[in-house]
C-alpha cells in the first residue's frame, strides 16, 4: 500500500533494476544506500541487491523483513563479494 508522496514502481523480472527506471530515479534523488526487503530472498531480493552493488549502491538487507517459501532457507549470497546476510557494500 502506498502513501501520499510515495513513488510506485512495478517490476517484471527478478531484479527491481531490470527494465525499470529505478537506477535513474535513485541517482536523481541522490540515494546512495538501499534498505532491501521482500519475499523469495534467494531470487528477487538477491537479484536486486546484486544489481544495486554493480551500480555502486550500498545495501542493507533486513533479515526480519525477508522470506523464503515454506521449507526453503537462505544462507546469504555465496558468490557476490562484499555481501552478507545482514548487509553488503560495493566498496572494499
Amino acid at each position: 500500500m502506498s502513501g501520499v508522496g510515495d513513488t510506485v514502481r512495478y517490476k517484471h523480472r527478478y531484479s527491481w533494476f531490470y527494465g525499470t527506471d529505478l537506477d535513474a530515479v535513485l541517482r536523481e534523488r541522490g540515494v546512495t544506500t538501499l534498505i532491501v526487503v521482500g519475499a523469495t530472498t534467494s531470487v528477487c531480493v538477491d537479484s536486486t541487491v546484486r544489481d544495486a552493488v554493480f551500480r555502486d549502491f550500498h545495501c542493507l538487507v533486513l533479515e526480519d523483513c525477508t522470506a523464503e517459501p515454506i521449507g526453503a532457507t537462505w544462507r546469504g549470497p555465496t558468490t557476490t563479494p562484499h555481501c552478507s546476510r545482514s548487509s553488503c557494500s560495493s566498496r572494499t
